[in-house]
Order: C-alpha cells, then sequence, then structure tokens
C-alpha cells in the first residue's frame, strides 16, 4: 500500500469481494477520490475462531498478508469467561501486510504483548476505530511501519512501552482523532517520521518521553487540534524538523523537556494558535529557524526557556514572548509583520538577545533599559552591526510613540557608529592619531554636551557651567594677571567694578549670549577668550534650540 498513492490518502476507500464465510481468499480493491478502482490485492482469509485457537496455545502469532474480519481480544476474554479489561498476553505477533476489517471497531485492547518483537508493518486498519488503549509493549521491537488507517479513531489511550525502537514510520492515521492520551513512551526511541495525521484531532497529552530520541521529522498533520498539552519530554533530543502542521490550533503548553535540543528547524504552520505557553525547557536550545508560522497566534506567555531561535523567520502573527524566563533570544533576519511583544527586560533572566537583520513592517513592543543596552553591546559583533540594530528599536520607537526610548536609541546609534569609524580607519600611525582626535573633538561636542540633540537641559547647564568658567577666567586674570589683559569699562571710575567677580560674570554672559551691551570690553589676551566664548555661545544656543524644537515638535 506504501508505494501506491492511496497511501498519502487520508480516506480509505475500497470493496471486498468474496464471501466472507466460506472463501478462502479473499480480494480488496482501492479507489481514488474520483470513485476509480486503481488496486486490488489478493489476501488469504483468517477466521477470528482460529486465531483465538493460537492464543490459547500462547504460541507466536505470525500473520503474512492476510484478512481479518473484526479482529477483536474482547472476543476471545467472552469466549474465556474473563473480565473486560482481563490482560491478554501475545508472544512475539507479527502481522505484515495485513489487512484488518470490521464493522464498528478492531480491538487490542488490555494486551500485553511480549517477546522480542510486535510488528504490525503495512497493515491496513479499515474504516472504524482501532482500538489500543491500556496495552502493554514489553517487546523490544515495536513498529506499526508503513501502516494505514481509516476513518475511524485510532487509540492508544494509557498504553506503554517499556524499551527499545517504537516505529510509526511512514503510518497514515486516516481521518479520525488520534489518541495518544497518557502514554509512556519509558526509554524507547520514538520514530513518527514521515507519519501522515488526518484531519480529526491528534491528541498526545500527558504522555511521557524519558530517555530515548523522539522525532516528528517531515511529518504531516491534518487541519485538526494538535494537542501535546503537559507532555514530558526526557533527556533524548526533540526533532520536529520540517514539519507540516497545517491549520488548525498547535497546543505545547505546559511541556516539559530535560533535553538540551529541541528542532523545529523548517516546518510550517498554518492558521491557528500556536501554543507554548507555561513550558518548561530551561535547558533546551529551541531551534525555529526557518520556520512559517502561518496566521493566528504564536504566545511563549509565562514559559521558562533556555536558547530560542527564530532565525530567518517571517512573523506575520501576533507573537507573545513575555515569557517567565529565558536565556537568549535570536531574532537575526527576522521579518516582522505583525505585533511582536517582549517582557520587561530588566525583570526577567535574559542573558544575549540578538537582533541583528532584524526588519520591522510591524510594531515590537519592548521598553527601554540599561538591560537592553548590554544585550546588544554584548554580542560578538562589530559597531556597524550594533549601530543597525540600535537604529531599527530607534524607528521602532518611533512608530509606537516611544520618543524617549527612540531618543535613547539614536543616541547609542550614533555611539556605534562613531566607534565603526574608528575600527575601519584603524590603520597607520597618522591617520589612527588624526581619526582619535577626530573621535575625541567630535565625543565632546555632540554626545557629552547634548547626547546628539536629545537633551536640551543638558545643553542648557553646559552653557551656564561655560559662563561661569569664563568669568573665573576673566576674574582671575584681572586679580593676578593684569598685564596679559583685563576687563576694561566705559563707566566713569566711581563705577568701576570690573575686578569683581559679579562683573566679570556679567560680561562673561552677555559675551556668552553676544549682547555687547558695551559698558564692558575686553583688553590684552582676554580679547582671544571673548571671541572664543562668543563662538561658544553662538554653538550652545544653537544646539540647544535645535534639541529643544526636537523634543517640542514631536
Amino acid at each position: 500500500m506504501l508505494g501506491s498513492p492511496l497511501h498519502e490518502h487520508h480516506l480509505l476507500r475500497y470493496s471486498v469481494a468474496s464471501n466472507l464465510n466460506g472463501s478462502k481468499y479473499v480480494t480488496v480493491s482501492f479507489y481514488d477520490d474520483y470513485q476509480k478502482r486503481v488496486l486490488d490485492i489478493e489476501y488469504t482469509q483468517v477466521s477470528m475462531e482460529s486465531l483465538i485457537k493460537n492464543i490459547e496455545s500462547g504460541t507466536a502469532l505470525h500473520l503474512e498478508h492476510v484478512y481479518i474480519h473484526d479482529f477483536s481480544i474482547a472476543s476471545y476474554r467472552k469466549s474465556k469467561h474473563l473480565n473486560d479489561d482481563a490482560p491478554v498476553e501475545l508472544n512475539d505477533f507479527t502481522a505484515k501486510g495485513c489487512f484488518f476489517d470490521c464493522s464498528s471497531g478492531i480491538d487490542f485492547s488490555n494486551v500485553r504483548f511480549t517477546g522480542t518483537k510486535t510488528h504490525f508493518e503495512n497493515c491496513i486498519f479499515a474504516n472504524g476505530t482501532a482500538d489500543f488503549s491500556n496495552t502493554v509493549f514489553k517487546s523490544q521491537d515495536v513498529s506499526f511501519r508503513k501502516s494505514k488507517f481509516g476513518s475511524g479513531s485510532t487509540v492508544f489511550r494509557s498504553a506503554q512501552f517499556t524499551e527499545g525502537r517504537v516505529n510509526f514510520n511512514h503510518v497514515n492515521f486516516g481521518t479520525g482523532t488520534t489518541v495518544f492520551v497518557d502514554v509512556n513512551f519509558s526509554t524507547c526511541f520514538v520514530d513518527f517520521r514521515n507519519t501522515y495525521f488526518g484531519d480529526g484531532t491528534v491528541d498526545f497529552k500527558f504522555s511521557k518521553f524519558k530517555e530515548g530520541p523522539v522525532t516528528f521529522e517531515r511529518a504531516h498533520f491534518g487541519k485538526g487540534r494538535k494537542d501535546f498539552k503537559n507532555v514530558e519530554f526526557g533527556l533524548g533530543k526533540l526533532d520536529f524538523k520540517k514539519v507540516q502542521f497545517n491549520d488548525g490550533d498547535v497546543i505545547f503548553e505546559g511541556v516539559e523537556c530535560s533535553n538540551d535540543k529541541i528542532l523545529f528547524r523548517g516546518s510550517v504552520f498554518g492558521n491557528g494558535v500556536k501554543n507554548f505557553e507555561q513550558c518548561h525547557c530551561t535547558k533546551a536550545v529551541i531551534n525555529m529557524e526557518q520556520v512559517d508560522f502561518g496566521t493566528g497566534i504564536l504566545s511563549f506567555h509565562e514559559a521558562h526557556l533556555g536558547e530560542l531561535h527564530l532565525d530567518a523567520v517571517q512573523l506575520n502573527l501576533f507573537t507573545d514572548l513575555r515569557w517567565a524566563s529565558c536565556t537568549s533570544l535570536h531574532l537575526n533576519e527576522v521579518i516582522l509583520r505583525d505585533i511582536l511583544e517582549l517582557p520587561l527586560l530588566h525583570q526577567t533572566t535574559l542573558n544575549g538577545l540578538d537582533l541583528n537583520g532584524l526588519r520591522i513592517l510591524g510594531r515590537l513592543f519592548v521598553t527601554w533599559s540599561d538591560a537592553l543596552k548590554g544585550l546588544i553591546y554584548k554580542q560578538p559583533y562589530d559597531f556597524n552591526r550594533k549601530a543597525e540594530q540600535f537604529r531599527v528599536l530607534k524607528e521602532n520607537f518611533r512608530i509606537n510613540g516611544q520618543y524617549e526610548d527612540e531618543d535613547a536609541a539614536y543616541v547609542e546609534y550614533r555611539r556605534c557608529m562613531e566607534q565603526h569609524k574608528l575600527e575601519i580607519y584603524n590603520t597607520g600611525v597618522i591617520s589612527k592619531l588624526y581619526n582619535r582626535i577626530k573621535y575625541a573633538i567630535k565625543w565632546i561636542l555632540f554626545d557629552q554636551i547634548g547626547r546628539y540633540a536629545t537633551d536640551p537641559v543638558r545643553v542648557i547647564f553646559h552653557a551656564l557651567g561655560t559662563v561661569v568658567l569664563f568669568a573665573c577666567v576673566y576674574w582671575v586674570m584681572a586679580i593676578t594677571h593684569t598685564s596679559w589683559g583685563s576687563v576694561g569699562t566705559t563707566l566713569p571710575e566711581t563705577m568701576n567694578r570690573a575686578a569683581e567677580f559679579g562683573n566679570c560674570l556679567y560680561y562673561s554672559a552677555i559675551t556668552f549670549f553676544t549682547v555687547g551691551y558695551g559698558d564692558y570690553f575686553a583688553l590684552g589676551w582676554i580679547k582671544l577668550f571673548a571671541v572664543i566664548e562668543g563662538f561658544c555661545g553662538v554653538f550652545l544656543m544653537s544646539y540647544f534650540t535645535v534639541a529643544f524644537v526636537r523634543k517640542i515638535l514631536r
């Protein structure tokens, strides 16, 4: 069946030709979506009565290419007057290429599979419930590889797999509900690679995977709900690479992971909720690179995470990253087209943040803090890449109306750009010296004085400091070095107070503001200081005007 295109179709359309009670062989015909017959398979018919005799004898049961109608362990219990939940042991049970047909269901519930292997490879379970509830698989090799289920439910509720390998590779679970609730996979290597799940609900709630690796690589889910709520994944590698999750809610709420690697790389989600809330994966590197999250909601609210990699992802949905804890967040080359909300970073345990190549076409809700700044500066990138991240944050803050945060991000952007210029022109002694002097001048004039025109109050304080500084210069020279220069006056001698500090402060102020009343004037070398102060006054007042208007107009 696997070699036929029908294996990937969730609907199982078939008909059985021959008398079920009298013929040794039956022919099962399979049909496509247009009711065209595309495949005929002949099986040897085996009755339930003969199987009951084999079960009674306790011998190994090997079935190959047989047709069984209404297989039911319940019938065996009834014939032996056993309780409905009495365990039945099947030793070394294998069914290869068999067809399990039924009127209502196929019952393997409360069976104890023992021996070295238990195989249902390349089998077909017809339309109806396939019930493996409370079944214990004690074999080291359990395989349902390449099997196909019909439109009924497939139930492994409270089943137990003790050790070895559990293989559901290339299984098609049909259109019904698939139930693996409260299953204990123990230390097994669990393989769901290339498995097809239909549009019914897929339910793994409360299941336990302990030490073995778990893989769903390239599995294909339908449009039903995919529920992994409160699943305990153990120490083994967890692999969801290149999975097609399709439309419908995907629930990983409350999942616990003790392993160090969780892979979702290249997977595709459809429309619906992607819920990773309250999961506990503090030791894991969660790789969600190049994932298509589709539309709907992606939530990690109150989750406890290790490293979260969302690199090269296009987020077209509301993304809630208000986790409870996270070691590091990587948003390399992410295109954000909707809303992404981050927690208050100074209240979290985030130790690493990478926004390199982030493109914000939607909105990123994050508050500026020293923690956010420190996380960017801790990155191993050059200052050009750090500057680009601060620029992206600045533009995002502007769109959000977070103007104070915008100013803070802009200052760090300019600082990184200046540092980057030092990096690229750091060749040759003369060039290095020239650029360092140039950097120092810019650092004083643009950064320290007014934070790149974002802090008018800081400019005012520097202006007042300049006035007082030059007043002290004038006063000291007027008292101790009159031969070098002094402050002259046009006032009568009886009103001359040029050597007093108050008048020096007055002269400094009118010089700074370039008022020039003419009652006091500079003599000697003080003229040079007066010219310098006048230039400082023009520069600082212009600087203040730009910074003040920028603040007010926003």
